[in-house]
């Protein structure tokens, strides 16, 4: 089985920070977006939308490994 390498721990530690900066700054969110975690549609609408970005993350690192871009 093949390792991970550290352009997939890079990914998989920037799509974990996604979540979890809601939670760190969450201070700092509600100065500057109550409504973003206000109601549990707001938090099921952010659930989707940091989804959707994790995945066009996933897609940039396929995209750039496809076009032989693995420089570290």
């Amino acid at each position: 089985m093949k390792r991970a390498d550290l352009d997939l721990h890079r990914l998989a530690l920037s799509i974990a920070g996604l979540g979890v900066h809601f939670f760190a700054f969450h201070d700092g969110v509600q100065t500057l977006s109550p409504s973003v975690l206000a109601t549990p549609r707001a938090i099921d609408t952010l659930a989707e939308r940091l989804a959707g970005y994790a995945v066009s993350m996933v897609e940039g690192e396929r995209a750039r490994r496809a076009a032989g871009r693995t420089e570290d």
